[in-house]
C-alpha cells in the first residue's frame, strides 16, 4: 500500500465519523426541540451516546439546549467536509504523477 492510499483511508474514517457525530446530533437537536413535557417534571437529564451530558436541565431551557446541538451538528458537518477536499487532492495529484511518470 501506497503511503498516499492510507492517507485516503485515514481522511475516510475521520470524515464518516464526524458525519455521523453530526447526524447525531442533529436528530438530538431536533428531539429536545420537539419536547412536550407532559405531567410535573422539574428537569430532565440530557444523554448523547448514554454519556450523560447535562443533569436536571429545567424544562423551560430544554429548546435552547436543542439549539446548541443544532449548531453544534453543522459546525461538526462542515469539519465532516474538509477531508473529503483532502481526498479528493490527493487522489487528483496520484492520477496526475501516475501520468506523468508513465
Amino acid at each position: 500500500m501506497k503511503p498516499r492510499n492510507g492517507k485516503i483511508i485515514v481522511n475516510g474514517m475521520v470524515c464518516l465519523l464526524l458525519f455521523t457525530l453530526s447526524v447525531l446530533l442533529f436528530l438530538k437537536g431536533i428531539e429536545l426541540k420537539t419536547f412536550d413535557s407532559t405531567g410535573q417534571m422539574d428537569g430532565i437529564t440530557i444523554e448523547l451516546l448514554s454519556i450523560e451530558l447535562f443533569d436536571q436541565v429545567p424544562v423551560e431551557k430544554i429548546p435552547e439546549y436543542g439549539n446548541g446541538f443544532l449548531i453544534t451538528s453543522v459546525f461538526t458537518l462542515m469539519m465532516a467536509i474538509f477531508p473529503i477536499g483532502e481526498m479528493m487532492r490527493t487522489i487528483w495529484n496520484s492520477q496526475y504523477s501516475d501520468k506523468k511518470d508513465g
